[in-house]
């Protein structure tokens, strides 16, 4: 089998290796192996349907532990484990956070976003005001 010597290697990978259109990936050497790959397809899969990346802890996207694993790519990413090419592909998911701390807000508004009709009931400034689980007036 015949290899590239150093300089050629370099110069594909410099041509090849360049940001493409859209979520498209640059090339690598290597592929994800078929984990991360079940994992991404589930992500995408959920993303498709919800509209963001941020599944709770404990969620199955069908039989896939969608939530644990989001949370093992955060612990690699954390502890610099995480491979570039698999950083960019979550880093590509809509509303992606690599801090579930940070993104705290924004996954309670996503899961109850469905729950509360924010009205606004005329009050000088323009706050609505909640009850329950309903808006007062709604």
């Amino acid at each position: 089998m015949k290899t590239l010597d150093p300089d050629s290697r370099a110069n594909l990978e410099t041509e090849l290796c360049q940001p493409r259109p859209g979520n498209t990936p640059p090339w690598q050497w290597t592929a994800p192996p078929p984990r991360f790959q079940e994992g991404l397809a589930a992500l995408e899969a959920f993303v498709a349907r919800e509209g963001h990346a941020l599944p709770l802890s404990e969620h199955m996207e069908g039989s896939f532990p969608l939530g644990r694993w989001v949370m093992q790519q955060r612990r690699l990413y954390q502890a610099g484990k995480l491979p570039d090419l698999r950083r960019r592909l979550l880093s590509a998911q809509p509303r992606w956070a690599w801090d579930w701390r940070a993104s705290r807000w924004d996954v309670f508004l996503l899961t109850f976003s469905g729950c509360l009709r924010v009205v606004t009931l005329g009050d000088p400034c323009g706050m609505p005001v909640l009850c329950g689980t309903r808006m007062v007036g709604a």
